[in-house]
């Protein structure tokens, strides 16, 4: 499955506060709203302090199953990302909410890259390295 991930973020000028959000579809359903997603332009509040506003920037990663099974999957949340794409007016709320679900639970069942962090005894360490070179 083609997966398209629709990443905003935007910096603070003067503090360097930082805001992300991912959304991830599938390559199908993002046809259908490529052209509104490319317009999409949002600002977010208060990460200069307060009244501030700082411009949004929207970018658009296109992965195969192949790529998505070598990288780790962040997911930051998508609150206003989905608040956005809502107002589109050619989006079905209900075909947007299942194929972000289709595409959830292929990403919850594909055997990705993961971190992990373990702690022990020093004396272990070359041990646990050994053992993960096998993996």
């Amino acid at each position: 499955m083609n997966i398209v991930e629709i990443n905003a973020t935007a910096e603070g000028y003067y503090s360097g506060n930082t805001y992300e959000e991912n959304i991830y579809i599938s390559k199908d359903f993002y046809e259908t709203i490529k052209d509104d997603v490319e317009n999409l332009s949002f600002y977010i509040d208060e990460l200069d302090g307060k009244h501030s506003g700082c411009e949004v920037t929207i970018c658009i990663f296109e992965y195969t199953e192949e790529q998505l099974l070598n990288m780790e999957i962040c997911d930051h949340g998508n609150d206003r990302l989905y608040d956005y794409i809502l107002e589109f007016e050619n989006i079905d709320e209900e075909m947007f909410e299942a194929d972000i679900k289709k595409v959830g639970d292929y990403l919850d069942s594909l055997d990705a890259i993961t971190n992990l962090t373990v702690k022990v005894k020093k004396s272990n360490v070359e041990k646990v390295l050994k053992f993960c070179e096998n993996l």
